[in-house]
């Protein structure tokens, strides 16, 4: 919004009419936004809620029904005291338009770095020409280039949308030389199913850039930014140290049971057999190994760690839920029934394969992405109860 717009909503506050969904069917409330303060008053003109520009995005929610539509929902006491209303696409406009101006500094770092990543992804589509499409590489660094250059806002709906179209190719074409999955060996699409899976996350995170939640993010972390308020603690950051605890444990077991079974595998095989037969499991004690250790070290960092670290507590957890994904379905791939033993014939290691299926990198997508709606929620949650 325009410093003329502010000046004109200064002089003349604001009404939005908003129908309630807490209230008897059919009730309207008003919304008056003056020049510094919001307030919400019932139909008899009897105000409920009263807030100071600066703090209304700590109280302020949006949600999209398929049946109700757009909705806004003032939250006084997080998970009890809220009042939600049905709103429109302009009424939703003004609201946030209303609310205290983000300084274009932040905004350009947050472009900037968003399109880092997206150049990054477009160098490596070029480093592999033999898995991945050149063109796609190209256009993701003209694009990441472009958001350097000119950071603004629509940058993220233009790097979402390339994004995502290079992920799906990624996943739903053969190879550079032949566009048919089908006709392509699957060893071959191991690569572009594993960039394609992180181009099209990549992607959909871009393009919630936009929504209007993520500007009431950015307006508290603005408004926390100038009042430096420093978190003094996180639940959430500690529930993923916990996670990699528990993760580190599995991953020692298991790595500790595939070397206590080595010497029963060399003496069913002999001679060259039993050494193919060691390599799935000699990758997999290397790969969960590593992941023991960097687990670990997690842990320690994020228990340990006076002021929370929510960055990387969210790629910390992304990891796990990634590496918890892969593995069920490295182990359903390769068990048998009828012999036991089979489970420990390895996880991500004994059968790659099996990762270039669709419902394997789906369901991959869907449970990363249902990860990073809860650690946002939770983070959310967790600072307004600090900011009290």
């Amino acid at each position: 919004m325009n410093a003329s717009t502010k000046d004109g909503m200064n002089e003349l506050p604001e009404r939005l009419h908003l129908p309630s969904l807490n209230a008897p069917a059919g009730e309207t409330w008003t919304v008056n936004l003056e020049s510094e303060i919001l307030t919400l008053a019932r139909p008899d003109g009897r105000v409920i809620l009263k807030l100071h520009r600066d703090e209304v995005a700590r109280y302020m929610r949006f949600t999209h029904d398929l049946l109700r539509g757009r909705i806004v929902t003032f939250v006084l006491i997080e998970g009890a005291k809220r009042y939600s209303f049905r709103c429109t696409r302009e009424q939703q406009a003004a609201l946030l338009g209303w609310l205290p101006e983000i300084s274009s500094s932040h905004l350009t770092r947050q472009v900037k770095f968003a399109c880092i990543g997206v150049a990054l992804f477009g160098v490596l589509h070029l480093l592999i020409p033999q898995s991945l499409f050149w063109i796609c590489g190209v256009c993701l660094i003209l694009a990441g280039l472009l958001g350097l250059s000119f950071p603004k806002r629509w940058t993220f709906l233009v790097n979402g949308v390339l994004l995502i179209m290079a992920g799906l190719w990624d996943l739903s074409s053969g190879s550079p030389v032949d566009f048919r999955p089908w006709s392509v060996p699957p060893e071959e699409r191991a690569v572009p199913v594993i960039v394609g899976s992180l181009v099209l996350m990549w992607g959909i995170q871009q393009l919630a850039m936009l929504s209007p939640n993520q500007l009431l993010r950015v307006a508290r972390a603005a408004r926390d930014e100038r009042e430096a308020f420093l978190p003094e603690e996180s639940r959430t950051v500690r529930r993923i140290g916990h996670l990699n605890i528990a993760a580190a444990l599995l991953c020692a077991v298991y790595v500790l049971t595939l070397l206590l079974t080595i010497p029963f595998r060399t003496r069913a095989h002999a001679g060259m057999a039993g050494i193919s037969a060691l390599e799935p499991v000699i990758r997999d004690c290397i790969i969960f190994g590593v992941l023991t250790l960097l687990t670990n070290f997690s842990a320690i960092r994020f228990l340990a760690r006076k002021s929370p670290a929510y960055g990387e507590a969210k790629v910390s957890g992304q990891l796990l839920v990634s590496v918890a994904v892969l593995s069920v379905w490295g182990f359903i791939s390769n068990v048998d029934l009828a012999h036991p033993t089979t489970l420990f014939s390895g996880a991500v290691s004994a059968d790659p394969l099996v990762f270039t299926r669709a419902h394997v990198w789906g369901s991959l997508i869907l449970c990363v992405l249902g990860f990073n709606r809860w650690f946002t929620h939770a983070v959310d949650r967790e600072l307004e109860e600090q900011r009290d």
